[in-house]
């Protein structure tokens, strides 16, 4: 018994002292005005943004605004099997990102959607997606499930 409580004692001495650096990756910021005018005559619309502590790659997206309950019920993807239910659309995404360092730069849309037709003169809204691209990988997680069961797992082997 005397040698069960000192072994435990050691156990959990040894295994409360862990040293670990705080996670404080580097904060990638974008910042771009909140409202454009365009003037939908199918010239470039140059969307001027500043990027802080990375270089990125980024995507422009367009999207319908408050028109989810004109859009109504949508049932599209594979085999049918993806529904949404009055929400916003994306018109158009940047098929080729841009790859821009820190400090100001631009990305253009020539407000066209996805088919290439010229989009209809309304009020949307826009997004920046960024990521950074160059820095060395700082893993979150080495594994994530991918279903509702929790089964699915991926792997990353470094």
């Amino acid at each position: 018994m005397k040698y069960s409580f000192i072994f435990v004692l050691a156990f959990l001495l040894v295994s409360s002292v862990a040293f670990a650096d705080n996670f404080a990756p580097t904060l990638l910021k974008l910042s771009a005005a909140p409202e454009l005018s365009y003037a939908y005559d199918g010239s470039n619309l140059e969307v001027d943004f500043n990027v802080t502590g990375h270089d990125a790659t980024v995507f422009l997206v367009v999207m319908t605004k408050d028109k989810g309950e004109e859009i109504g019920f949508v049932r599209n993807g594979n085999l049918g099997w993806h529904m949404v239910n009055k929400i916003d659309t994306t018109i158009y995404y940047s098929a080729t990102p841009v790859q821009v360092g820190t400090g100001g730069s631009t990305i253009t849309w020539d407000g066209r959607d996805m088919d290439g037709n010229l989009v209809d003169s309304d009020t949307y809204q826009y997004f920046l997606y960024a990521y950074d691209h160059v820095s060395e990988k700082i893993p979150a997680t080495t594994i994530v499930g991918i279903n509702w069961t929790e089964k699915g797992k991926i792997w990353t082997i470094n």
